[in-house]
């Protein structure tokens, strides 16, 4: 119990924890409520190369079944030997030249995007598939989450932000509990990082991407207080995690202390 203790200490610019009790204490409950199919296939990964280019989408995968994963999507497996599985979500566009704003994108904790395809007036974006996210956990009868596990997922967004704004001078924009999804080895990554791309410049900023931070915080913590619209926590929490909740507000993760 020591040890849970100390990571309820992790404000801020924590490493993430090792533990990772948020997925273990999750998955079995979520997979009791969630209606969409059964296990899906894990097969041995074959990464390629980042790819883009005008091309059907449709002659290099194949549907499997509508599936959600931080959106409407469909859950596919290419047309090769290696059947690996993926998420394919679509998004409208003026026309092809829209291509050249998606770059190449790796980091832990992003959301892998494996090639963007143009085809027909829409940008298909080709993810690897993750299991759940914040917001199926928030709707599982567990209870509210711990601080400490707050501390884990909160640190591995803050990474994936850092490299987001730093490396690839990208605001996420919509950093929200249905962007931050999770997988069955405790991966915690942002999603839909394809429409962040395609976004237009100045539309948000990197403080709203480290405000949404702030603002799951709230949610997981005190569901009540955030329902009322307030911005702080009222509950007698630890300093350490009072004082980096108001510190999302108004600096941006590189410039903490």
């Amino acid at each position: 119990m020591a040890n849970l203790d100390r990571r309820a200490t992790l404000f801020p610019r924590s490493k993430p924890a090792a533990n990772r009790n948020l997925s273990k204490r999750s998955f079995t409950e979520i997979a009791s409520h969630d209606k969409r199919s059964g296990k899906l296939r894990r097969l041995v990964p074959v990464r390629g190369l980042f790819k883009k280019a005008v091309e059907d989408p449709w002659k290099r995968y194949n549907r499997i079944f509508e599936y959600d994963q931080a959106g409407p999507g469909t859950l596919v497996h290419i047309n090769n030997d290696s059947f690996e599985e993926f998420v394919v979500r679509s998004k409208a566009v003026n026309n092809k030249d829209c291509l050249e704003a998606i770059k190449e994108c790796s980091h832990k904790n992003v959301v892998r995007l494996q090639e963007a395809l143009y085809d027909n007036g829409n940008i298909f974006f080709i993810y690897e598939v993750m299991e759940v996210s914040l917001a199926h956990i928030f709707v599982t009868p567990l209870g509210r989450l711990k601080p400490y596990e707050v501390a884990t997922f909160c640190a591995d967004i803050m990474h994936g932000l850092d490299y987001l704004h730093n490396s690839l001078q990208l605001v996420h924009g919509e950093v929200n509990a249905e962007n931050v999804l999770l997988s069955t080895n405790g991966a915690i990554k942002l999603a839909n990082i394809g429409s962040s791309m395609l976004r237009e410049p100045g539309q948000r900023s990197t403080q709203d991407d480290t405000w949404g931070v702030g603002k799951l915080i709230l949610m997981c913590l005190e569901p009540g207080t955030f329902l009322k619209n307030c911005e702080d926590l009222e509950e007698d929490w630890n300093s350490d995690l009072i004082a980096f909740h108001k510190l999302t507000k108004i600096k941006p993760y590189s410039k903490m202390p």
